[in-house]
């Protein structure tokens, strides 16, 4: 908490006393709070002490902050006063790694995924030999295609002048 911005007060109670309150009345713990709202614990903790400087950018703590009453039971209304002063606030620029809450570029590959390529991999080179070997085997002329096997035309068929003359031939 760096700026007076930061913590905002509200009439008589903060909000984040007002969220904490409410919270403890539906008889829900931090951790609850935060696995409902798929946050983390040091980000509910934050909010319920009014610490929006949390190394995230405004709208999100905005968000959170809706998120957060609208699961308690309180109005927008309750929170407008906190939500338009969040929005004249520039956000903080912090060096990467401070603060509690830090996002890591994290880029993993899943197992399954080297398994597929080893699979498609395999398939590919054996389709491969198979083409191959098939184009380098010798070629056996069949008695169903060697040429005294070939249908001949029947002569008195072709002997016939019912087919076209060529116009070339007298």
């Amino acid at each position: 908490m760096n700026t007076a911005e930061s913590t905002v007060q509200t009439n008589e109670e903060s909000l984040g006393q007002r969220l904490k309150a409410a919270r403890e009345k539906c008889s829900w713990s931090e951790e609850e709070v935060a696995k409902r709202l798929k946050l983390r614990i040091c980000v509910i903790q934050a909010l319920e002490k009014n610490d929006y400087d949390i190394g995230i950018p405004n709208t999100y703590v905005q968000g959170y902050l809706k998120n957060y009453a609208r699961l308690v039971g309180l109005s927008e209304e309750d929170i407008r006063s906190v939500l338009d002063s969040l929005k004249t606030i520039p956000p903080m620029l912090k060096p990467m790694g401070s603060g509690d809450v830090s996002i890591k570029p994290r880029l993993t590959i899943h197992p399954l995924t080297y398994l597929v390529a080893f699979v498609l991999l395999t398939v590919l080179v054996l389709i491969w030999q198979t083409q191959t070997s098939k184009s380098t085997l010798p070629l056996v002329a069949s008695q169903k295609h060697s040429p005294a096997n070939i249908p001949q035309p029947d002569p008195a068929f072709l002997s016939k002048q019912e087919w076209p003359i060529h116009p070339l031939q007298n």
